[in-house]
């Protein structure tokens, strides 16, 4: 699998709503240098958008990028 768990829970909280990454980490009860970590892979995946210490959500045109390249990744492997 290629998101963990926990990582699928973090987009899925982000999804709803901009979050600061402190936020984050208090709401999965984790460290901020934890969820910084998970946030970071996220965006490398082109799922989500970090900037300012905030987190949200890629643009559309970001997400269908990603998704396309998670599709073609699963179809090699």
């Amino acid at each position: 699998m290629i998101l963990t768990p926990r990582e699928l829970d973090v987009l899925r909280y982000v999804k709803s709503q901009e979050v600061e990454i402190r936020d984050l980490a208090l709401h999965f009860k984790i460290s901020l240098k934890t969820a910084k970590l998970y946030v970071k892979k996220l965006e490398r995946l082109g799922l989500v958008e970090y900037e300012n210490e905030r987190v949200k959500l890629a643009d559309s045109e970001s997400l269908s990028k990603a998704i396309e390249e998670l599709q073609e990744l699963l179809r090699v492997s």
